[in-house]
């Protein structure tokens, strides 16, 4: 398991790594979110210590990148931030856990001991059947053994709609799944829209089917 460590504080950020060593196969540190960028876009990490507030921006901003870009890994937020707000926003955005400074390293190492259960629990997910075969882990999609591709719009309402397989998503939480707190923000008609392109994409049109004025359920 390597976890990255982004965290300006230099004696801070060697002390989260000296406790989590006993945790993890590699420790990887960042002290700025560009460096932090440059090691998730070339290395695969599986779990992130994030501070908020970087020299060259603000974390929960890095988050969002982050989840907008389809990276799942666990995410803990260190940070003096203390207002509710704020913890509300960073869990909201793709947060696992918001823990305040100062905190105690034993807390943290014991709540990444807990994610790590989970990750080891938690199955990949994938979907196959007679024609479609995906794997969201992998990000491959095919189609009659024809690799397809989408968008990252499209992989996330795929990815709602198979995770809650034979019940009604609601479009609300489609677009809340797509498209997070600037949902409020997203053109009405813009859900319908993706949803079109992926059920031409995926060609077999009746998996995806719209229940009118509530929302949509795959078919399985």
């Amino acid at each position: 398991m390597r976890v990255l460590i982004v965290e300006d504080d230099i004696n801070l950020n060697k002390g989260i790594g000296i406790v989590l060593e006993e945790l993890t196969d590699e420790i990887c540190s960042a002290h700025t979110l560009e460096e932090a960028k440059e090691i998730v876009l070339n290395e695969e990490i599986d779990l992130m210590v994030l501070d908020l507030n970087l020299p060259d921006g603000d974390g929960l901003d890095f988050i969002k990148y982050l989840r907008n870009s389809l990276y799942s890994f666990p995410i803990i937020i260190l940070s003096a931030r203390s207002l509710e707000s704020d913890m509300i926003l960073g869990l909201k955005l793709g947060a696992d856990d918001y823990l305040i400074k100062p905190f105690s390293l034993i807390v943290l190492k014991e709540k990444i001991r807990a994610i790590m259960k989970r990750i080891n629990k938690e199955e990949h997910f994938t979907y196959e059947d007679e024609h479609l075969n995906f794997n969201f882990d992998k990000l491959k999609f095919f189609v009659d053994g024809r690799e397809v591709d989408l968008s990252k719009t499209e992989i996330k309402i795929l990815q709602k709609l198979i995770a809650n397989r034979d019940i009604i998503v609601k479009r609300e939480n489609l677009i809340d799944a797509v498209w997070g707190l600037e949902g409020e923000f997203v053109d009405t008609n813009a859900l319908s829209v993706a949803i079109n392109r992926l059920r031409k994409k995926i060609v077999y049109k009746e998996k995806i089917h719209n229940e009118y004025g509530v929302g949509y359920i795959w078919k399985s």
